[in-house]
């Protein structure tokens, strides 16, 4: 079964970046959701120019910015719902 949306956390550079970049060479995704601290900074994931990839803001230490994800996500994949989440991003406990 061809996943039919993926979310990536932490997708900016590394592990999560090569996954996004496997995952857009399969034409049967649709949508391939890449999450940024800062996606303006995100400059090798904004380079890539395919339309079923959004970069939106993911701040982990921020309740607003995990429930302004959640709500971007649901617009995104509408009632056919998320079908993989790799959770990448990490935090630094001080």
């Amino acid at each position: 079964m061809t996943p039919y949306s993926v979310l990536v956390t932490g997708a900016n550079r590394g592990i999560g970046f090569g996954l996004v970049k496997e995952f857009l060479k399969n034409k049967d995704i649709r949508h391939v959701i890449a999450t940024a601290r800062d996606p303006s900074a995100a400059k090798e994931l904004s380079a890539i120019n395919d339309n079923r990839l959004k970069i939106p803001k993911l701040e982990l230490t921020n309740d607003e910015s995990i429930k302004d994800l959640y709500n971007q996500v649901e617009e995104i994949v509408g009632d056919r719902g998320l079908t993989i989440l790799l959770n990448n991003a990490g935090i630094v406990l001080e």
